[in-house]
């Protein structure tokens, strides 16, 4: 990979915190002992509403592509609330539901990590027998482009429309754009109970279900996922759907999709796997913390290679998270017994706050004691104040 590379940090580890507490090796984290059978999930409340799946998106080839909306994401409101922002959450841990809360952007991101390249950090807020695991900043649910690649994107591209950061706003974009546009105009599917933060027209619709995990004996996790869309099914059911996309902003790379995915789609989503594994990796995780059986996946494209504004879907797949989770040699039970792992260091420790960092380009997970006033950012807060919408309590 060479030295030359260069990764920005998530954060600067203060000297004063001292050496890590525990640090865990992906080697280790990988081989570990199987102590957990992948638990049975209960369900505790589903809420929100979604929109309705367009098929015929589906169809969609190189020769008959769409460009991609550009105004979604910037018509309508993303909401991603960290773990102890939502309400929902809060109200369990009131109720003494769990003793373990977080979302499934956080879990999965653990659960995965051995595949991380690039940096983040999360807080562990151990208090009254309880642990909360939230992200720091509004970047952690950021979206990397090739970040398992060979030669992956870093600071030194030469081309700023390349480097991670931009990249990853791309595609952010991208996401937020497509995940909105494949839905059926003025169609929705409600659930029984309202979204926690708004009602507000403007807010992109999205389910939210929570469900309840044990590990062991010890913990019972308590998990906010969620789900993007539905499709009708002839029983008058729906099936829950996850909507997410990959992007192309070089052909040399990829080695052009407008010539090969149309034919030669197992290749181009063999690639995917293999320069995407840790993103891909999370996507499947989140599907299942929701019960989603399927992913829709949009293959977006520049339509200039040198301009990241206007995009072109070339393809719309389906894959279930079983199997992606299959191609990717992935060991459930490993990676349960790795996060209980985890919470048992935390559990050891007196009550108070710590810091669960990811070093760029190290294999391993640290473990920090860190003054109680490091607080993860107020991203719901922050948004509601800017958008006047109403963050019910």
């Amino acid at each position: 990979m060479g030295d030359s590379r260069r990764f920005d940090a998530s954060i600067n580890v203060n000297p004063e915190w001292g050496d890590p507490i525990e640090t865990y090796e992906f080697t280790k984290l990988t081989k570990i002992k199987e102590t957990v059978v992948y638990p049975e999930a209960e369900v505790l409340l589903e809420c929100g509403k979604v929109g309705v799946y367009n098929g015929e998106f589906g169809s969609i080839t190189t020769k008959q592509a769409k460009t991609l909306a550009r105004n979604f994401a910037t018509e309508k409101t993303f909401v991603k609330a960290t773990s102890s922002e939502d309400p929902n959450l809060r109200s369990f841990a009131a109720e003494g539901v769990g003793n373990v809360f977080a979302t499934d952007s956080i879990l999965s991101a653990i659960m995965a990590a051995p595949r991380a390249l690039y940096s983040w950090d999360l807080i562990v807020t151990k208090q009254n027998g309880q642990i909360w695991i939230d992200r720091r900043t509004s970047r952690f649910d950021g979206v990397t482009v090739n970040e398992n690649s060979s030669e992956p994107p870093d600071n030194n591209e030469t081309d700023a429309l390349n480097l991670p950061t931009r990249l990853s706003q791309e595609a952010i974009t991208c996401q937020q754009n497509f995940s909105q546009q494949v839905l059926s105009k003025g169609k929705f599917h409600t659930f029984d109970d309202p979204s926690p933060f708004s009602s507000d027209s403007s807010l992109a619709p999205v389910g939210y279900r929570y469900i309840s995990m044990p590990i062991g004996e010890k913990y019972k996790v308590i998990i906010r996922s969620e789900i993007d869309a539905c499709k009708p099914l002839a029983d008058g059911q729906v099936q829950h759907l996850s909507i997410k996309t990959l992007n192309e902003y070089d052909p040399k790379i990829t080695g052009d999709w407008r010539k090969r995915i149309d034919i030669q789609r197992s290749g181009v989503f063999a690639t995917e796997l293999k320069n995407n594994a840790f993103k891909i990796q999370r996507w499947a995780l989140q599907a299942l913390f929701a019960d989603v059986p399927s992913i829709i996946v949009g293959y977006i494209t520049r339509q200039q290679q040198k301009d990241a504004s206007v995009h072109s879907i070339l393809s719309v797949q389906s894959y279930t998270p079983q199997s992606l989770l299959s191609q990717m040699s992935v060991n459930l039970n490993q990676m349960w017994s790795a996060l209980q792992l985890i919470l048992d260091r935390v559990s050891s420790e007196q009550d108070g706050k710590y810091l669960l960092y990811k070093e760029a380009a190290v294999s391993n997970l640290k473990l920090y004691k860190i003054p109680s006033s490091v607080q993860p950012e107020a991203t719901t807060e922050a948004i509601a104040a800017t958008s006047g919408l109403q963050i019910l309590k």
